[in-house]
């Protein structure tokens, strides 16, 4: 049951109504937005909800029981309130939002509630932005636990995968075996990550490692051939909102496909999306940017993984902690004729 004001009954009673619907988030980082389809900001509640024109809420769907509650609300991208940057971000991911409705004639009275609950999926098409409210219920209808596939469901680098992003670093006289890995920095070189050949013991000095790919080195027993890192930097030389390039860049095509490219300055610092192809200077986002960065905006890219086998096999040696269920036969083959 909702809590009516007291101030507010009377305003119900009246021919004409005088109310105004309130949108209020709460980002996960404490921010507090407020919105209001009135013509003129509104100060309710000691929140200020800023008029802006174009936002259009969708009916409130509320339901008995478990079934998920919904809203969709939409509006015009905003510079002071919702920008493409900050969707982009992620600012707005699970923020709590809640729509009400306040008298305008007097928000002193107070504001009704309608519906609760936190942002789901955020689409930008053009100068538009869509959301999705989700109810409460919504958390309730989330898997929990293992499910059997043959992909990989662990995050990639996480505390499940254990590949180590930046590690582990060289170290004199350690033993290694074939395929065993170390982030290494050339002279004046990019990252790169040295693969061992064979079996042996590090030598007492650090090889001088070179930046370039392919080349083999002697390291005390140890042979290494260095290979692209797992994870770079880099500065944007020309590009839009779909296609990158950095010329500096002589990772093999296809190295970065599945990736994260993440912006590092500018603007659009912390703007993170996935990458469809990256590799050979060039970056293509699987989702176009909020707006093309300029020449000069700083990088970070991150190999990709298909959370398949034969990729954690050959490209990350990390079979040990793959978790997916590659071997499992295909039920739908078992009932096949």
């Amino acid at each position: 049951m909702r809590s009516l004001p007291a101030g507010l009954g009377a305003a119900l009673t009246r021919p004409l109504t005088t109310f105004a619907r309130l949108w209020r988030v709460e980002r996960q980082d404490g921010v507090v937005i407020g919105l209001t389809d009135h013509d003129r900001d509104l100060v309710v509640e000691g929140t200020t909800y800023l008029a802006r024109g174009g936002m259009v809420p969708g009916a409130v769907d509320a339901r008995l029981g478990l079934d998920v509650d919904g809203l969709d609300v939409s509006g015009y991208l905003d510079e002071t309130a919702l920008s493409a940057a900050a969707i982009a971000r992620g600012s707005f991911d699970d923020a709590v939002v809640e729509v009400a409705l306040a008298d305008w004639s007097a928000p002193e009275a107070g504001r009704l509630l309608l519906a609760r609950g936190r942002m789901g999926e955020i689409t930008v098409t053009g100068s538009r932005w869509r959301a999705e409210l989700r109810g409460l219920s919504q958390r309730l209808m989330q898997g929990i636990g293992t499910a059997y596939g043959p992909d990989c469901d662990a995050d990639f680098a996480d505390r499940r995968c254990g590949v180590a992003i930046d590690g582990p670093a060289w170290a004199p006289l350690t033993a290694k075996v074939a395929g065993d890995t170390v982030a290494v920095t050339p002279a004046g070189g990019p990252a790169r990550r040295a693969v061992a050949q064979m079996a042996g013991t590090t030598g007492a000095v650090a090889p001088a490692w070179t930046a370039m790919l392919g080349a083999s080195l002697g390291d005390g027993s140890v042979s290494w051939v260095i290979g692209p890192a797992y994870e770079v930097e880099g500065v944007i030389a020309t590009g839009d909102a779909l296609f990158l390039t950095d010329p500096s860049r002589d990772e093999p095509a296809g190295w970065f496909d599945g990736g994260r490219l993440t912006i590092l300055s500018g603007a659009m610092a912390g703007v993170a999306g996935d990458v469809a192809q990256g590799g050979a200077g060039m970056i293509v986002p699987a989702r176009p940017l909020p707006e093309p960065p300029p020449p000069g905006t700083a990088y970070r890219l991150r190999v990709g993984c298909d959370r398949q086998i034969e990729t954690c096999a050959g490209r990350f040696r990390n079979t040990l902690n793959f978790r997916g269920f590659p071997f499992v036969p295909d039920p739908g083959a078992i009932t096949r004729t």
